[in-house]
């Protein structure tokens, strides 16, 4: 729970290259200078919106798959589109693992 109010004095040039660097790790300047100053690791990975928005749409296919095979619409499915996503999503998360290693 943040209760406390911290204030200190630094250059505009300095400021700019925190704003710059909060904003490419995607977190505001608070959490950004907290975090640095708390040692904690700052992880940016490049392109895992994208990824994410693919893999809700593999869920979104297959959810709606399966609901047609419970409502008895479909019998058999070819799951081979689906597969090949999923396996490329998963070399890509594999990927970015590695790298923050």
């Amino acid at each position: 729970m943040k209760n406390k109010d911290f204030a200190f004095r630094i250059s505009e040039r300095d400021l700019e290259v925190i704003r710059r660097k909060a904003a490419q790790a995607g977190m505001n300047v608070t959490a950004y200078i907290t975090a640095c100053a708390l040692n904690k690791k700052i992880v940016t990975i490049d392109g895992l919106r994208e990824l994410t928005s693919e893999v809700k749409a593999v869920g979104r296919n297959l959810n709606q798959q399966t609901t047609l095979v419970h409502m008895g619409r479909i019998t058999v499915t070819n799951l081979t589109e689906f597969t090949r996503v999923f396996e490329r999503v998963c070399d890509v998360l594999l990927e970015l693992a590695g790298r923050i290693r």
